[in-house]
């Protein structure tokens, strides 16, 4: 990649998440693209068949065992977070600062 596009990577990061959106919604926005090129904000939609998507949708329980062998327990505690209240009100501050109304 060029130096140039490093260098506006480095800076787009240090944008709240909310100045980031509206930095891609520009970017996307004031981008030219010859007339024989499809839009890369066009979405393509996967087909799938309704025996998939019943497959894709079945839930299968796991066990304790399974639970504890796969690492899922002690979500807390592994991310250092001691008070999940005060964790809880620290994030949505975060969200009031970078999200101006």
């Amino acid at each position: 990649m060029s130096v140039i596009y490093d260098e506006v990577y480095k800076l787009a990061q240090q944008l709240s998440e909310n100045d980031q959106v509206r930095l891609i919604d520009a970017l996307l926005e004031n981008r030219h693209t010859p007339d024989n090129q499809e839009d890369i904000r066009e979405t393509v939609e996967p087909e799938y068949t309704d025996s998939e998507v019943a497959e894709l949708m079945q839930v299968e329980p796991l066990s304790g065992a399974e639970i504890v062998a796969r690492g899922l327990t002690g979500m807390w505690a592994d991310l250092e977070i001691d008070d999940s209240l005060s964790w809880l009100e620290g994030q949505r501050e975060k969200q009031r600062r970078n999200y101006t109304w």
